[in-house]
């Protein structure tokens, strides 16, 4: 498997996917992975988790909706912003606040802070969801969905526990199910020393909760039409309040003798053809290249993204459930993964050094990219400017002047080599932003200098 390499550090590694970065973390039981590649179905299929939550963001209308406004979040700052100060934005505030509650409702984990200690060591089979109510959440104009459960030990009314289920769910037992069956699939051809471990279940939550809301409402389904359904729901923006009128389809379907793979594939391809997709694409095309005709790190960033992900829908809009074509193909051959990111696309994939590798303790890490590598420098300066973006967006819509952020660390502070922070530790550390040279605007800079630089405002452009 083919893979380019920059040095990163991290000093908590979990296997993780971060959606703001499009960057996938693995832990230390990747560190020989520079050298020695993956030998191991789990270790394969903690990976191929990992990148189902990237291709679910760049394959789906949630995963479109949640780029287009991250878009249109940046032309706003762009727009809005002189050298730190905030212009008259009074215009777009309706628009601002709609469109960073969809990223919030995209990736908000609704049950941090809860104690789920009692829930998740507890065997899945022993428990169900007993009460379920649609809870809706308004975020100025736009109204967004997520479910409140009440789940127990079955047969048991004491010890019940409130959770709340929203995308963050939807994305984690999808790539659950999906990570199982695939390791499920290589078992046979596993000459490793893993041959006879067992798949470890994960906690109920985040993992499983869709399954057990599935089940509350009656719905016997196999783990391929879990699967389906999931994959469906993420065809909705709000995909939460499409999931009871997608479950009442479901039951007729199945009243009649028709399978729930029938029912799906219909539903999804009506889901498509309503929301005109093709046309939906192809006008959000235009809109990019009229509102990002230079080809500076972010106009190349959104382009080379949103081509990805128009890529992926259309594949999807000729083959909904494309992910079990990708399983066959794994099965067949795990190798062929490489040919999978090729026609599908990766990101970035932050993994350990091996302790032999790390000279200095501060990069532990490196950043590496299976096959393509091109876009990764200005993803990076994008994903800054966004960084830099976010902290300047107001409850009410708004955004404050740059002198009235709190103190936040640069993403790449334990990443950059580079002189600014040499010069200045604090500044990397407290006010990254302070890297942009205002005076010297073309001079070199990290990439979150460069960042900064792409959303400082020019009328002309």
């Amino acid at each position: 498997m083919k893979y380019n390499s920059f040095i990163l550090l991290d000093t908590n590694m979990t296997n993780s996917y971060k959606p703001d970065f499009m960057l996938i973390k693995l832990s230390n039981d990747f560190r020989n992975f520079h050298s020695k590649g993956i030998n191991n179905r789990f270790l394969f299929g903690i990976l191929f988790h990992e990148w189902l939550h990237y291709f679910h963001n760049v394959s789906t209308n949630f995963g479109m909706s949640t780029f287009t406004s991250t878009a249109s979040l940046w032309l706003y700052f762009h727009n809005s912003n002189i050298n730190g100060k905030a212009i008259d934005h009074s215009k777009y505030k309706e628009s601002i606040t709609k469109f960073n509650s969809i990223l919030v409702h995209s990736r908000k984990n609704v049950n941090k802070g809860r104690d789920l200690r009692d829930i998740n060591k507890q065997n899945f089979e022993l428990l169900e969801v007993f009460k379920a109510e649609l809870k809706s959440t308004q975020y100025g104009n736009e109204t967004l969905h997520t479910y409140v459960c009440q789940i127990r030990i079955k047969d048991q009314g004491e010890h019940a526990q409130t959770i709340e289920v929203g995308a963050l769910e939807i994305f984690e037992n999808l790539a659950y199910l999906l990570e199982k069956k695939l390791v499920k699939n290589l078992q046979e051809r596993d000459t490793s020393d893993s041959k006879f471990e067992s798949f470890s279940e994960p906690p109920i939550v985040p993992y499983r909760m869709i399954e057990l809301l599935l089940s509350h409402f009656e719905l016997n389904l196999s783990n391929d039409d879990c699967i389906r359904v999931m994959i469906t729901l993420l065809l909705a923006v709000d995909s939460l309040e499409l999931l009871e009128p997608l479950i009442n389809e479901i039951k007729i379907y199945q009243s009649e003798g028709k399978s729930v793979e029938t029912c799906l594939i219909e539903i999804t391809e009506n889901i498509l053809k309503q929301n005109n997709i093709i046309e939906r694409l192809n006008n959000t095309e235009e809109w990019i290249k009229q509102y990002f005709p230079i080809d500076d790190s972010i106009g190349l960033s959104i382009k080379s993204i949103f081509k990805v992900i128009k890529t992926n829908l259309e594949a999807r809009n000729r083959n909904p459930f494309v992910e079990f074509d990708i399983l066959n193909q794994l099965k067949e051959n795990p190798q062929k993964f490489s040919e999978v990111l090729k026609k599908y696309s990766s990101c970035a994939i932050m993994v350990p050094l091996a302790a032999n590798k790390i000279i200095d303790r501060t990069i532990n890490s490196e950043l590496i990219s299976l096959g393509e590598v091109g876009h990764l420098e200005n993803w990076q300066q994008f994903h800054a400017a966004l960084h830099f973006l976010g902290l300047h967006i107001k409850e009410d819509g708004g955004f404050m002047d740059t002198s009235e952020l709190p103190n936040s660390c640069c993403p790449f502070y334990n990443v950059c080599t580079v002189k600014p922070k040499q010069d200045n530790n604090d500044i990397c550390r407290y006010k990254p932003w302070e890297n942009y040279d205002a005076i010297n605007p073309t001079s070199d800079m990290c990439w979150y200098g460069c960042g900064v630089r792409q959303t400082t405002y020019c009328p002309n452009q």
